[in-house]
């Protein structure tokens, strides 16, 4: 197969000498990213990322002349003007908008796939590209050079391991999440209707890889005794016509009535004694004083509601769904589950005065190895706090974890998995597997002053509560159920 040709231009004219109003982009550190993380995949070798400084409008000429690329991606500046490049003098900006982009790939339409706008506000100029090539990615609003960086090095990495573009947009998404939680729905992906983002592979094709999962879930078979190959779903069907936004939270937060299992394409082994999935459709929540409660639908009696949902679909099957328990004080939870490499994630943030508040939940959270174990990947479930200032920044988090205790952690042994400590501003708190921690409670002041060295309490302005659910190998997976969730002030 030969490579993939990633056109990545780069301009910063905003931030040049002598007056120039905007802080200098970190461009040459996402490049760095990018490489770093490619180098790391299995299919490294299949993308040749061809970098372009400086680029004003006849580079982006010459270069599309020069090569046939599968990709083009632009990091910069971007606003209601369009993208900023690099105007004639060297120090000054170009604004190109979204007729103007749509045009040049009409004209050089060849084989490009996909075009990547990593610059703030470019949604526009996004859906204008995809009228045209058919798939791209832009960014909603504002977003951080710190996130734009983690987004870029997680969609590439997903990509150079022969994920589609759907499902490397998922991960960088989930990776956005996890460390730049603010962050997390800016990138859109848009697409022209009838157009597959989770058809696009680039690295390798989707053929080859199908036959390389089948094989391994063969041995896999010997070992654990059943797979199966889990239906791809269809993300085109019922686009409506023009570039649309797709957001994984998308259905379930706009249709009450939409199924709550929601599958990950992809080949995985099963739980060997799969749970019952229980029917919500028709269940009547019952009345619950949630008076002084900052948390928005925290016992979950309004489905998914004030929730945001994330999925970094690898290779692995998820579900959620609302299911009666007989143990919450609303009388239903959230079940999450995931088998096989990647993971499910909801998310609320809720704003706050400052640290005095304490947190409650009910939730019970289990997880399991791949099949060889002690060196397999493990399951992972957490209920995670976050604690956010006022300008978003994360200064802390909290994290009731739950994984399996790797017997070969502590030795020497090349390849096991393991946790690291997550440094100062990171506190682990392991529950037990399958036990039922009914209303715990944390302070969370107390919290960041005995378990967070370095984190201000005061400057705490935000809470982000994370419920994550997810696995690190093929053979692994993870089971979270959680109600019942009250932030409220200390009394």
């Amino acid at each position: 197969m030969s490579k993939a040709k990633i056109l990545f231009f780069a301009a910063d004219p905003l931030s040049a000498p002598p007056g120039g109003p905007a802080r200098r982009l970190l461009l040459d550190v996402e490049v760095r990213e990018i490489r770093h993380k490619v180098r790391t995949a299995r299919y490294r070798d299949d993308l040749d990322l061809d970098t372009h400084w400086a680029t004003r409008t006849d580079d982006l000429l010459l270069a599309l002349n020069e090569t046939s690329p599968q990709v083009v991606h632009f990091s910069g500046h971007g606003g209601s003007g369009g993208l900023v490049l690099v105007g004639s003098d060297a120090s000054s900006g170009h604004s190109v908008d979204a007729e103007q982009l749509a045009r040049l790939f009409e004209v050089f339409r060849g084989d490009i796939r996909l075009v990547v706008l990593n610059a703030c506000f470019s949604t526009p100029q996004a859906e204008g590209i995809a009228a045209v090539v058919g798939c791209a990615i832009g960014t909603r609003t504002e977003i951080t050079d710190a996130a734009a960086i983690t987004f870029s090095g997680s969609f590439y990495r997903a990509i150079a391991f022969g994920h589609s573009v759907q499902a490397a947009y998922d991960q960088a998404r989930a990776a956005l999440a996890l460390e730049h939680f603010e962050d997390r729905e800016c990138p859109q992906l848009v697409t022209r209707r009838g157009v597959d983002p989770a058809k696009i592979v680039l690295s390798r094709p989707a053929r080859w890889t199908r036959r390389a999962v089948v094989a391994s879930a063969v041995v896999a078979a010997a070992v654990a005794g059943a797979v199966y190959l889990a239906p791809e779903p269809n993300p085109s069907s019922g686009v409506a016509a023009g570039p649309s936004t797709t957001d994984p939270a998308a259905a379930q937060a706009t249709d009450p009535a939409a199924p709550a299992a929601t599958p990950v394409s992809g080949p995985v082994a099963p739980p060997a004694t799969p749970a019952a999935r229980v029917v919500d459709s028709v269940y009547r929540p019952p009345a619950v004083d949630d008076s002084g409660n900052t948390v928005r639908n925290g016992g979950f009696g309004d489905r998914f509601a004030e929730w945001t949902r994330t999925v970094d679909g690898a290779s692995g099957k998820g579900t959620n769904e609302i299911v009666s328990f007989a143990d919450a004080r609303s009388g239903h939870a959230l079940r999450l589950t995931y088998e096989g490499e990647g993971s499910l994630l909801f998310a609320q943030k809720v704003p706050v005065a400052g640290p005095d508040y304490v947190f409650r939940a009910t939730f019970r959270a289990s997880s399991h190895e791949g099949p060889m174990i002690g060196f397999s990947g493990t399951g992972i479930a957490t209920v995670m706090l976050q604690y956010l200032d006022a300008d978003g920044r994360v200064l802390g988090i909290t994290s009731f974890y739950n994984h399996v205790q790797n017997p070969f952690a502590n030795t020497p042994l090349v390849g096991v998995p393991r946790r690291g400590n997550g440094g100062n501003d990171v506190h682990y708190i392991d529950v037990e597997r399958e036990r039922l921690y009914k209303d715990y409670e944390i302070d969370i002041r107390r919290e960041i002053e005995e378990n967070l060295l370095g984190v201000v309490a005061e400057q705490v302005r935000t809470v982000a509560i994370v419920l994550y659910c997810g696995a690190t190998d093929p053979g692994a997976g993870a089971e979270l159920l959680v109600t019942d969730l009250s932030l409220r002030p200390r009394g």
